[in-house]
């Protein structure tokens, strides 16, 4: 049981907690006791005294700046969820044994659980998995959709606790904090690393070359996207950008002629890289720069001094407003060109993030994709199945098929100069705005530098701030962040 005000244990100590949990194969506490009603009590006390420590030692993992101690302190509490478990467990062994039975009667069927995090493409999903099921009939994919920072919190509780789904379907930065809790497992055993591309895979391999998911889709990334009814020609560089928007926009009758997620810092290292800076060298924060100052400097001008974006607009203000034709450019990402597309038909422009006169650098976007992840747990005949659905969703067929219907660029080369992208305009134009990309570092450490931009970033956006200092604030912010998250 942990205590309170207690320190957590070294990595080396909690991969040993978690290795010789209650839960493993051929522990047999629960069988040593009095049967059922003894476990009962034991399960009904453990939780107890988990929610109690929980209460008093927990992380909040509700705030991003905690999300990775969570994963730290997950793994500690793993021996307590263990027991937990294999006291449930006992009281679902009969159950579990009468559906086997059934099942065997029936032929035997291996069913697959899956959650992803796309609700936007789930007739895609739908389509996929029956072209699987009917070509293995032996095999049944469960998909289940869960909200994105859901998908994340449950999997990881459900998966330190030695359950959870087959597989996770989702964006590439889960797969930092994922590996380093221990609960996904490597792939590139049983993957062609070579068919895939480079951007897509190195946002899922590690620093020791290790690779940690399969990429299905390539991208994620951020363009700049017009209204050809407002914008006749889309801009090439920045300063261009702000000609046009100025001249469309009318702060006192609160019409503007651009918009963006002005205080996400997703959307702000594109401005970043147009002046040459990374978030991260290597693992190690780079945010006490110049490059730093003169990006936050731009940001704020645009909206104080050029006045052509609203004011405090996030993403469903400048979303809202491109779709109802009422601002000429935004800055949005490959996930919503399907909207847009209905919204303004053949008026939508898709172009690449303008360059920055004053640097001579491109704005630069970071480029990663959907990937699937397997559960750690998963072992022998059950992950034989798991690598032939994965297999699947990458077979050049159904890579075809799902960049048709989600209007996604695919993750494997052999497609990406392929007439499936070439001969579709929006894909065309989304694969020429991956040219300037950075891909994605896979680095726990990269959540860690989100939350410590993003306060400083508002600071500065609401004029509170000198972006000449911020950035000193955000690195140590970063590098405190970082240290306690490794303790």
């Amino acid at each position: 049981m942990l205590e309170s005000g207690k320190a957590l244990p070294s990595a080396t100590r909690i991969g040993a907690a978690v290795e010789s949990s209650p839960n493993q194969p051929g522990n047999k506490r629960c069988q040593r006791d009095t049967g059922i009603r003894l476990c009962d009590t034991m399960l009904r006390h453990r939780k107890r005294l988990y929610r109690r420590n929980a209460m008093q030692t927990t992380p909040s993992c509700r705030k991003p700046s905690h999300r990775f101690r969570c994963a730290r302190w997950f793994a500690v509490a793993a021996g307590l969820v263990g027991l937990i478990a294999s006291c449930s467990g006992q009281k679902s062994e009969q159950k579990n044994g009468d559906e086997g039975a059934a099942k065997s009667a029936a032929g035997p069927t291996t069913t697959l659980v899956l959650w992803e995090q796309d609700a936007d493409i789930k007739d895609t999903f739908a389509a996929v998995i029956k072209t699987f099921e009917t070509a293995n009939p032996g095999i049944k994919i469960k998909s289940s959709n869960y909200a994105n920072e859901d998908l994340r919190t449950q999997f990881q509780t459900a998966a330190i606790a030695g359950g959870g789904p087959d597989m996770v379907w989702g964006p590439t930065d889960i797969a930092g904090p994922f590996s380093i809790a221990g609960i996904i497992q490597p792939v590139g055993s049983w993957i062609k690393p070579g068919d895939f591309s480079a951007l897509a895979l190195q946002a899922v391999t590690d620093g020791s070359g290790v690779i940690w998911g399969v990429p299905v889709s390539t991208g994620n990334h951020l363009m700049l996207l017009s209204n050809k009814k407002l914008v006749a020609e889309p801009p090439k560089t920045l300063e261009a950008l702000v000609a046009v928007a100025k001249s469309q926009s009318d702060p006192a009758a609160n019409k503007y002629g651009f918009a963006y997620n002005l205080n996400e810092p997703f959307w702000f290292v594109t401005f970043l890289g147009g002046h040459g800076e990374r978030v991260l060298s290597g693992t190690a924060p780079t945010l006490s720069t110049p490059a730093m100052s003169s990006a936050l400097s731009l940001v704020k001008k645009l909206k104080f001094d050029d006045k052509i974006v609203p004011p405090d607009c996030d993403y469903d203000c400048a979303d809202t407003l491109f779709k109802e034709g009422n601002v000429g450019m935004i800055i949005n990402g490959d996930w919503s060109l399907p909207v847009y597309q209905k919204a303004l038909g053949d008026d939508l422009v898709i172009s690449p993030l303008p360059q920055i006169e004053a640097t001579g650098k491109y704005m630069s976007p970071m480029v990663s994709g959907k990937c699937l992840f397997v559960n750690k747990k998963v072992k022998g005949a059950r992950l034989d199945a798991v690598k032939k659905f994965v297999l699947h969703m990458v077979s050049t067929e159904t890579q075809r098929q799902m960049v048709k219907r989600t209007k996604r660029l695919p993750s494997l080369k052999a497609l990406q100069d392929s007439a499936v992208v070439n001969a579709d305009p929006l894909l065309a134009a989304s694969a020429r705005a991956l040219v300037h990309g950075q891909p994605m570092p896979m680095a726990v450490e990269l959540r860690v530098v989100w939350d410590a931009i993003r306060p400083q970033l508002q600071e500065v956006m609401a004029g509170r701030a000198d972006p000449g200092t911020v950035g000193a604030a955000m690195q140590k912010n970063a590098e405190t962040k970082i240290k306690e998250m490794k303790q």
